[in-house]
C-alpha cells in the first residue's frame, strides 16, 4: 500500500548498499558471500580485459547503483558502460 517509493527517496537512505528500489518497492538484499564475490572478481576481470582490449568501453563492480527509471534502481554484481 501507499504511493511508490521514488529515486529521489532512495538517494535520501542512510544506507551504504543492499538495498535496491524495484518498481518503487525498496528490497534488501543480504551480503554477498565470500566464495560469491571471487567469482564476481574473476568474471569482472575477464570482462573489463576483453573491453578494454576491444576499445568498447569498461566493467564496472558493485557495489554501484544503477538508476533504471524513477522507480527503479538496483546494483548489479557487474556492468558495463
Amino acid at each position: 500500500g501507499g504511493n511508490p517509493r521514488t529515486i529521489d527517496d532512495f538517494m535520501r537512505l542512510d544506507v551504504e548498499h543492499g538495498v535496491e528500489l524495484i518498481e518503487g518497492e525498496f528490497v534488501e538484499s543480504p551480503t554477498p558471500d565470500a566464495r560469491h564475490q571471487t567469482a564476481v572478481l574473476q568474471m569482472g576481470s575477464i570482462l573489463d580485459a576483453q573491453l578494454r582490449k576491444l576499445k568498447l568501453g569498461r566493467i564496472y563492480i558493485a557495489p554501484l547503483d544503477v538508476v533504471l527509471s524513477r522507480f527503479t534502481s538496483v546494483q548489479r554484481e557487474c556492468f558495463s558502460r
